[in-house]
């Protein structure tokens, strides 16, 4: 039984296992449960010494996507803000920001594995059209405190709300004058354990986020 957990804690990148690359044929539940398992087995990341290990934990899995760090050579700035590129044909940029609240499962623990797992549709030799950068902050403003890319070159925020439910809703604005789309599932209510949470919903809504990209390259 040990063994089968060690093994669900590694990435099977880790285990050097030959994956799908790219697209949505790279999406799977196994990399959700896995990601979500060791978000949930840091304990209490309101802490800000968790919070630190759960950004070290991000950065590892966008590095693991053979994304570049976000920030020159780095992923995470203070905050903490973990961001991962792909670089794209044009420089101006998709900013995708997984809004990680620390506390509970569709809350905190589904946007940063659903993050995660659009970040593996990328992984192709083909680049996209324009620069994708996907980050994990504990809000908005917390990315637009320390942003990867400036407002003037980034042509589209993503921001990924609650990945409750099996379906996704998605919300227009502009911040700063730049196009912000929200996309979030159900809100949880204050039951937001893990164990509310389906994989295969949340692959689906990985999907969907692609899709969404895929319209704003």
């Amino acid at each position: 039984m040990l063994v089968l957990w060690s093994l669900l804690a590694c990435p099977a990148e880790q285990l050097r296992i030959e994956l799908p690359k790219g697209g949505s044929n790279a999406l799977s539940e196994e990399d959700i449960r896995r990601d979500l398992f060791q978000l949930d087995q840091l304990g209490d990341r309101t802490d800000p010494k968790v919070a630190g290990e759960g950004a070290a934990r991000i950065e590892r899995r966008l590095q693991e996507m053979h994304t570049l760090p976000g920030f020159g050579s780095s992923y995470t700035r203070e905050g903490p803000v973990t961001c991962g590129q792909i670089d794209g044909a044009n420089t101006d940029a998709v900013v995708v920001v997984a809004l990680d609240e620390r506390i509970g499962a569709a809350r905190s623990m589904a946007p940063v594995a659903v993050l995660v797992s659009v970040a593996k549709t990328f992984d192709t030799v083909e680049r996209p059209e324009r620069t994708v950068v996907l980050c994990a902050a504990e809000s908005l403003d917390a990315y637009l405190g320390v942003p990867s890319v400036p407002l003037d070159s980034t042509h589209a925020l993503v921001t990924l709300g609650p990945m409750g439910g099996e379906n996704l809703s998605s919300a227009e604005s502009t911040v700063e004058g730049v196009r912000h789309v929200h996309i979030a599932g159900t809100a949880p209510d204050s039951d937001d354990r893990m164990s509310r949470l389906k994989a295969h919903h949340l692959v689906k809504h990985a999907e969907r986020v692609r899709n969404a990209l895929d319209g704003l390259m």
